[in-house]
């Protein structure tokens, strides 16, 4: 009872730091879902077109970026908002830790 107490705690806190933006991860572990994700998302390539101000790297050249991690897996140099670096340092220090 109390493995199943600490779950839901576990679960709770999770809503309430992620919010609704936890539900696509937790509907994508049914493979029906996927496969329509998949589906769409092969429909719709190339006819969005991302915002730049909506980014959490600023400044950031998204080609050279783009390029960089399709030749070499990583792209450096990598800085945060500080409103995100803010909002990163609150997480770590609120959350739940667990061995």
């Amino acid at each position: 009872m109390a493995a199943k107490i600490g779950f839901l705690k576990h679960a709770i806190g999770r809503v309430r730091r992620e919010g609704l933006g936890l539900l696509p991860y937790a509907l994508g572990r049914f493979h029906t879902v996927r496969t329509l994700y998949s589906a769409q998302a092969s429909v719709t390539q190339g006819k969005k077109k991302q915002a730049q101000q909506a980014t959490v790297f600023p400044g950031t050249d998204v080609a050279k970026a783009v390029a960089s991690i399709c030749a070499e897996a990583v792209y450096w140099p990598v800085t945060l908002a500080d409103d995100a670096m803010k909002e990163l340092r609150e997480i770590a220090q609120t959350a739940e830790l667990s061995g």
